[in-house]
């Protein structure tokens, strides 16, 4: 009975890191090119959500390994102060977050390039 439950079980893990060794292939060879990703999101008044989705971005752009780091531009739609405050620590932070007026948009794109 051991023996059973024993082979059960590596069998188990052996199709689980089979099925890692394919995935991490794939996002290998699916990665998408090595230019930099920029991603933009306009931010409007007092946007509660903003940290999460600059996070979850960062967060999302890293997990696809490219080779270079993302960009995410918040583009200051009229944001109040204290919005306003957490994109800058934001910026701070994770470093690959750049905060602008809509009419600095096409300068700050032409340097990050």
């Amino acid at each position: 009975m051991f023996q059973i439950i024993t082979g059960i079980g590596i069998a188990f893990l052996a199709l689980l890191g089979v099925s890692e060794l394919i995935r991490g292939g794939l996002q290998i060879f699916l990665a998408p090119p090595a230019e930099r990703v920029t991603y933009m999101v306009r931010v409007r008044g007092g946007d509660e959500k903003v940290e999460y989705i600059v996070r979850a971005l960062a967060f999302t752009a890293r997990e696809r390994r490219t080779k270079s780091t993302p960009a995410i531009i918040l583009i200051d739609d009229n944001m109040d102060e204290q919005t306003r405050r957490i994109c800058d620590v934001l910026a701070g932070e994770l470093g690959c977050v750049s905060v602008c007026k809509s009419h600095e948009l096409s300068d700050l794109i032409h340097t990050e390039a």
